[in-house]
């Protein structure tokens, strides 16, 4: 169905979307046969894609777009976006570069023309090839002995862009050490996060240029400009093979014993793999 006015959209499209449960309430949340999305947080699904593969791009997707390009976030200005700002020679780091906002975060980074796109995970048997192949062109040891060290001699004390996908929480405490220690003294950088947390009062004295801290909130009815624009280019990014769907699994029925394992393992840190559920 379509409501009176919709032109964006025809009858028997495929359509992926977010929705904005915060003020448009349950008739927009997930796992329902069906729920309202408002056009301009929406996009025609690209024919070289499945329904599965699409569901991993709303909220992690958005959440790295803004991250990088929100004015309040990065600001990172590329010219994808026309705007006139060369990074071939600018280093961008991404912590967690194998959580599935991180992949994101690596794929428009290399979009925006990084020169370098350092990321920390967990080395698997294949070394990093999947994440140098969303864009990363160092891959660091998240259990490295010498983690800073490392970046730190890739990096030098130039960096001004840091992304932190996984640390924080919700309860407070200080949480971004290894971010805010990569960060500049002499230029002011930026750290941005999408958990809540306070920074170590010592590292930030350190950075006598000044440094900007900004929790992320991936929600395109915060920042409708710049969503929309998401939402109007990502079929093509992804027609194109610039944006790649991440891995995911799929949960047949709706089990709620099930569901709600899987809730209390992202709740309690596990490691979960990207589930969609079918009914």
């Amino acid at each position: 169905m379509i409501g009176p006015g919709v032109k964006k959209f025809s009858v028997g499209d495929r359509i992926f979307g977010q929705s904005n449960i915060l003020s448009g309430g349950p008739d927009q949340a997930g796992l329902q046969q069906f729920c309202i999305l408002d056009t301009e947080s929406a996009a025609r699904i690209p024919d070289n894609i499945t329904f599965d593969e699409a569901a991993t791009f709303p909220v992690n997707a958005i959440a790295s777009f803004l991250a990088l390009f929100s004015p309040a976030d990065l600001d990172v200005r590329p010219k994808f976006l026309g705007h006139d700002t060369d990074y071939a020679q600018e280093t961008i780091v991404i912590i967690g570069g194998s959580s599935n906002t991180g992949k994101f975060a690596l794929q428009f980074a290399r979009l925006a023309g990084f020169g370098k796109i350092i990321t920390t995970a967990k080395i698997r048997s294949d070394g990093g090839q999947i994440l140098r192949a969303l864009g990363a062109t160092h891959v660091i040891d998240r259990e490295a002995a010498d983690l800073e060290n490392q970046i730190r001699a890739l990096v030098g004390d130039d960096l001004l862009y840091v992304v932190d996908t996984v640390n924080g929480s919700y309860e407070g405490g200080v949480h971004y050490q290894l971010g805010l220690s990569l960060l500049s003294t002499k230029k002011k950088g930026a750290l941005v996060t999408l958990m809540d947390g306070e920074v170590d009062p010592a590292i930030a004295a350190t950075k006598t240029a000044g440094f900007r801290k900004h929790q992320v909130f991936g929600a395109s009815d915060m920042h409708p400009e710049l969503a929309a624009q998401f939402w109007r280019e990502l079929p093509g990014w992804i027609e194109k093979g610039a944006l790649k769907p991440l891995g995911s699994r799929v949960l047949d029925g709706l089990d709620a014993s099930k569901v709600n394992q899987l809730l209390d393992d992202y709740r309690d840190g596990r490691a979960v793999t990207k589930t969609h559920v079918h009914p």
